[in-house]
């Protein structure tokens, strides 16, 4: 539909010619390129207006949608040769029944990634995915979607056994250990975020960061998170009653492809746990990008001094609200050259501190001298 500015009777000329949804631009667009692989949808009507222009490109493979309307679900009965479907900018007066509409066009059809995200979906679209996708379902992205719970999302991974990637961040507190331990059965999952998942235990945020294809793991806000996530990726000296433990340091590749880990926020790690992270450094040998901010439980600038002389390959650092001193700052950017963001915003201990050249940018606002 045209945007603010135009007149309303040209508006409503429009819309009686029938040229002005949509569906009609899209249609149009698509008819003038074969590249288009994936649609973004979104409340913003003014990127309609050089839909068709952009879409003359063969090589786009992406296109943003402005407003989407209910009658225009017959688009995607025309387009199921789309891989990647991103729904997530369609905020949350979209309807779970328009939603369906819209995956049952792809039943069958070779959808690979999808973005649910914010969006007010429940149990029974995810349950329709698993049936309308269950080989090619790639990437899933349903963080923000508070109405599902372990139950549609067990039943996707069981289905969908070819994720790759898979965002759970504030589903919902109906999000149990139950889904979590399903998930991190995925034998290819490789990007998991867990965030704000309150009510799921450190025991099963275990056998995920032990995964052997594990590369990115964001467990920011996960209230249960506590020091024996660490201690499960090392070797046990002895057999302890926990089953859970033994078999997650059985696990030779545990950890071993982990680039990305998240634990801002979790209050249960202690600086014990820090040490324990620091010790099984020999067992993540690729990380580089590692956020620690506001873990109020590890106020300790020795335990975090230890971490960051452990992890020399570090690229992304987030020491917010962390306890350390100058002496271990230094050191890190000594240590990591290639660091390229180091966010240590609300230091306690830091007092002066040359910038190292190779870092590209810096972050100190709000130090505590």
């Amino acid at each position: 539909r045209k945007g603010g500015g135009e007149e309303e009777a040209e508006e409503e000329e429009e819309e009686e010619a029938g040229g002005g949804t949509v569906a009609s631009a899209l249609s149009a667009a698509f008819s003038m390129a074969t590249g288009v692989a994936e649609v973004i949808l979104g409340p913003d009507p003014r990127v309609v207006e050089d839909l068709a222009d952009k879409a003359a490109n063969e090589a786009l493979e992406k296109v943003i949608v402005g407003i989407f309307w209910d009658e225009d679900i017959h688009f995607f009965a025309d387009c199921r040769r789309l891989t990647r479907l991103d729904l997530s900018h369609l905020g949350r007066n979209i309807s779970c029944q328009t939603i369906r509409g819209v995956l049952l066009c792809f039943w069958g059809a070779g959808l690979q990634s999808l973005s649910l995200a914010g969006i007010p979906v429940d149990d029974e679209v995810l349950v329709l995915l698993a049936l309308a996708a269950p080989k090619t379902l790639r990437e899933l992205d349903v963080s923000g979607c508070r109405l599902i719970t372990d139950r549609s999302v067990s039943r996707v991974a069981r289905a969908c056994s070819g994720l790759t990637r898979l965002d759970l961040r504030d589903t919902s507190e109906n999000m149990t250990d139950g889904a979590l331990l399903v998930c991190a059965q995925l034998p290819k999952l490789s990007n998991l975020g867990a965030g704000y998942l309150r009510s799921v235990s450190c025991m099963s945020l275990a056998q995920c960061i032990a995964h052997p294809c594990m590369e990115a793991l964001d467990l920011t806000g996960c209230t249960r998170v506590d020091d024996s996530l660490f201690r499960a990726l090392l070797p046990q000296d002895r057999q302890t009653p926990s089953s859970t433990l033994n078999a997650v340091s059985a696990a030779a590749a545990a950890g071993r492809r982990l680039t990305a880990l998240s634990i801002s926020f979790c209050d249960g790690i202690s600086a014990q746990g820090l040490r324990d992270l620091a010790a099984a450094a020999w067992r993540l040998p690729v990380l580089q990008k590692l956020h620690l901010g506001h873990c109020t439980g590890a106020q300790d600038s020795d335990a975090v001094a230890m971490v960051l002389d452990s992890f020399p390959g570090l690229t992304d650092v987030d020491l917010t609200a962390t306890r350390v001193e100058d002496a271990a700052v230094a050191r890190l950017l000594r240590a990591c050259p290639r660091l390229r963001v180091s966010e240590i915003i609300q230091l306690f201990e830091l007092s002066a501190l040359r910038i190292m050249p190779s870092v590209s940018m810096y972050t100190t606002k709000s130090c505590h001298h």
